[in-house]
């Protein structure tokens, strides 16, 4: 078997893999194949000895916050095999390659949305839960005043202040992705609302823009894409606006952060429909930078044993001050699997429940690991 990154002319071939295994239709082959042809996004596939590819993955890079911190990041889609080839360790293949090969590029976290759970824990990556989807009767939502302004987003229209108020709202939230103004005015601020009944309003008051929100005319239901907020006076107007549309819409679907229960806001809450959004999975590639650029209590010093079984760099002990992580021989205070390790770093889990799994093992110095462990804001936003 050979796993390698694909050249321009095979790219079609991976596409016409992925239709097959995710069930697609192609009305246009001339189309599709010479959009295939033109995509440039990282792909790799496996070789069967015949030159057959066997499954492929791309691995879409793009930037994303821990900690406070921008970090290089990978997100993995398209993950594929024909049935011929289901079984034969192509896909484990790709990952060994791919793997080691993103952290070398700087990346330290790769994610996904998972078809199967217990399929990608395989190769690392361990289930994330990055917030709550509400379903809220629109009459339910809280009345909030609000003495401001409302401006509703046409083509045309700037956006720079829709990307300063998601910065300053996602920069707080572990694994949100970094956006610039292309990503924000071709991704999330666009099109045409008369015709694609989708809607983008930028809020603020006499202090200037604090809030914005698009959303999808979904009747009877409003539903809620994208949004951000700077502040208390943000989310207030936030809610204030939502609140307007009990006469247009039944519902509200609203996804929420993971550190805020809106169960607290609202009257009734048996009203109230709340999904965990468990569609997302996390892995630490890079075990020593995800270590020092972990936010530390004062003086915090520690050591932590990573075994990874694709990383061969991933795989050992570090001694970490400040924001330094030192290979080290010493007897770890912790040990853990990879899988257990980046929802640990990423603050998915906390020390307390890290340390029920059958894959962690605590050796001393648990007052230190409880405060550097902590469960942190997660928020997801975007999809690859």
């Amino acid at each position: 078997m050979e796993v390698r990154k694909l050249i321009q002319k095979e790219r079609p071939e991976a596409g016409l893999i992925s239709t097959v295994s995710f069930h697609g239709r192609i009305d246009n082959m001339d189309e599709r194949v010479a959009r295939w042809e033109a995509d440039t996004t990282e792909n790799w596939g496996a070789f069967d000895d015949d030159g057959t590819m066997m499954g492929h993955i791309v691995n879409n890079r793009f930037q994303c916050y821990f900690d406070g911190h921008v970090v290089e990041c990978g997100g993995i889609g398209g993950v594929s095999a024909l049935p011929e080839y289901r079984e034969s360790g192509a896909i484990r293949a790709i990952f060994a390659s791919l793997l080691p090969e993103a952290r070398r590029n700087g990346e330290v976290l790769s994610t996904l949305f998972p078809f199967r759970h217990s399929f990608y824990r395989k190769f690392g990556y361990e289930t994330t839960c990055y917030g709550t989807n509400y379903e809220i009767p629109t009459n339910a939502l809280p009345r909030i005043r609000h003495d401001g302004w409302i401006k509703m987003w046409r083509p045309g229209d700037p956006t720079e202040q829709y990307t300063a108020l998601y910065t300053q709202f996602a920069c707080r939230y572990n694994t949100a992705i970094f956006r610039d103004d292309a990503r924000m005015a071709n991704v999330h601020i666009k099109g045409d609302c008369y015709k694609d009944r989708y809607f983008c309003y930028l809020l603020g008051d006499s202090q200037g823009a604090s809030a914005y929100v698009a959303f999808q005319d979904s009747a009877p239901k409003l539903s809620v894409k994208d949004y951000a907020w700077n502040g208390r006076n943000g989310f207030k107007a936030l809610m204030n606006f939502l609140s307007r549309f009990s006469a247009d819409y039944s519902t509200v679907v609203l996804p929420v952060p993971s550190d805020i229960d809106l169960m607290s806001f609202l009257d009734n809450p048996y009203s109230i429909t709340a999904s965990p959004h468990r569609n997302f999975m996390a892995r630490v590639i890079n075990a020593e930078k995800a270590l020092s650029l972990l936010k530390k209590p004062e003086g915090a010093s520690f050591t932590v044993k990573v075994n990874d079984e694709l990383i061969a760099e991933n795989n050992g002990t570090w001694l970490v001050r400040g924001d330094e992580a030192t290979p080290t021989d010493a007897q770890p205070d912790i040990t853990l699997s990879e899988r257990a390790f980046s929802i640990l770093a990423i603050g998915a889990i906390g020390f307390e429940e890290a340390a029920l799994r059958n894959d962690v093992e605590v050796s001393g110095n648990e007052d230190t690991l409880r405060r550097v462990f902590t469960r942190k804001p997660i928020y997801i936003a975007d999809h690859f």
